[in-house]
């Protein structure tokens, strides 16, 4: 037997006329299935994975463009509030830092409670001299990759694998509709009761 043969014959369509039409639709249902989870699945992740990383790999550069990193030094100390004590919270300190074009600036920057002033904390700036966030960082980028490289297959078998019961319980019912009405025709002569 060709491995075709056996494959349609596994499936259930191999036009054998015992089988039903629900055997048949069983067999269209698991065939699509197998279709999407082998060959459709791993296209579509591979793509949605790719264009996962391309957006992010384009969000950290163009985050970069607008965004440099300085050094600031703490004008007085990062002193916490009393609700506060026994945890190393970041509080916002008086510093100073030059812009990009070596302009003096100063302002409030987050610290560590405790910092005391005159150390040197590394921060970004935006264009205007103003600190901001730092840019999107390439491991973000690899997670948001990997998140979507592993939540793509499990959705989609999670969808395919429902779907494909639900038919199959469906079928089984109507299976056992018709398997109860043939037995009630059949029944009385077979065991020579006339009900």
């Amino acid at each position: 037997m060709s491995l075709f043969a056996h494959a349609t014959r596994s499936i259930g369509l191999d036009g054998n006329p015992l089988r039903r039409g629900t055997d048949r639709v069983e067999g269209w249902t698991r065939l699509t299935a197998t279709i999407i989870v082998l060959i459709v699945t791993p296209v579509v992740t591979g793509m949605a994975a790719c264009s996962a990383y391309r957006d992010g790999a384009r969000a950290e550069a163009a985050e970069r463009i607008g965004r440099a990193r300085t050094d600031a030094v703490l004008t007085q100390d990062a002193i916490t509030s009393p609700s506060s004590i026994g945890k190393a919270p970041t509080v916002l300190t008086s510093a100073s830092w030059k812009a990009t074009d070596d302009t003096p600036r100063t302002g409030l920057i987050a610290a560590t409670a405790g910092t005391t002033a005159g150390a040197t904390l590394s921060i970004w700036i935006n264009t205007a001299g103003i600190p901001t966030d730092p840019p999107r960082d390439h491991e973000e980028t690899l997670a948001a990759t990997l998140a979507t490289a592993v939540l793509i297959p499990t959705g989609v078998l999670l969808i395919v694998g429902i779907v494909h019961l639900a038919v199959r319980i469906a079928l089984d019912r109507r299976r056992f509709a018709q398997w109860q009405l043939a037995w009630q025709r059949i029944e009385p002569g077979w065991s020579g009761r006339d009900d």
